[in-house]
């Protein structure tokens, strides 16, 4: 009698133990925001960057996460395909990045930018934080700006210049080497067409075309060998509609980055 009355004491103690790992979800949201932190990201893979990408400076890595401000939808990876229907009848279309859990754009005018590969989403504890891209949040308007090339040196300097081209360098070329602060070449242009208007003004006129038209192709180079000297290198491009909008983009990702003009820096 005392061990039949016994064992429906310990049979009840044991179901008592199993049940909350058998028949209850202590807490079921936790498992669904796991299955969500584990979703598939189509991530650029390294060492396999095509020319355009190398362009926009993009990383192996990076998560494509938009087109043209429409988030992709989960299995559709053609590229190619999502591209030529963003584009339409333009030239360029806004890709959307993650990298490090910051999000930044680029104006891309091909879809080959190399190999992709699906990878798991990083599961972090950091807090997202809300985002202060206006080419991915707002839906104001069309105008994706135009892409911004920054540089960046080993103390945290850094300068931007719109990748576009620029009427200003071919009508006024010594205005343009000034307003990008291309002081050697500057200084050339100056003492080439000074030389020139003290011989002839037919010879200066001709000197000043030919300077304009060389200014003109060669303003990227220029720009770039000017900052390489300095110590700055190509870091990041960004599309935005104005410089202050890029700085700000390239702030989130350095914070210790600073500009030699910018309103909102102290």
């Amino acid at each position: 009698m005392e061990k039949s009355q016994h064992t429906p004491s310990v049979s009840a103690a044991t179901q008592g133990r199993d049940a909350p790992e058998s028949n209850h979800n202590p807490n079921p949201k936790a498992s669904e925001g796991l299955e969500e932190k584990t979703k598939l990201l189509l991530c650029l893979r390294p060492g396999s960057l095509g020319p355009q990408a190398k362009a926009l400076l993009l990383r192996g890595g990076d998560a494509l996460v938009a087109v043209n401000r429409t988030s992709l939808a989960p299995g559709n990876e053609n590229i190619r395909e999502l591209f030529e229907q963003a584009r339409g009848g333009g030239d360029t279309v806004l890709l959307t990045f993650n990298r490090r859990c910051e999000r930044f754009s680029v104006l891309a005018t091909s879809s080959d930018l190399g190999q992709w590969d699906l990878l798991p989403e990083p599961i972090t504890d950091i807090e997202p934080k809300p985002s202060n891209d206006p080419t991915v949040d707002e839906q104001d308007g069309l105008d994706h700006g135009v892409n911004w090339e920054i540089f960046r040196d080993m103390q945290h300097h850094g300068d931007l210049h719109p990748v576009r081209a620029s009427i200003l360098a071919a009508v006024l070329p010594t205005v343009w080497l000034m307003q990008m602060r291309i002081w050697p070449a500057l200084g050339a242009v100056v003492l080439v067409s000074l030389f020139s208007y003290a011989i002839s003004v037919l010879l200066f006129a001709t000197t000043y075309a030919l300077i304009s038209a060389y200014v003109w192709r060669a303003r990227l180079s220029l720009l770039r060998n000017d900052r390489s000297s300095r110590g700055m290198l190509p870091w990041m491009v960004v599309a935005a509609r104005s410089e202050t909008e890029a700085q700000e983009t390239c702030l989130r990702f350095d914070p210790k980055l600073r500009f030699a003009f910018y309103a909102a820096q102290s």
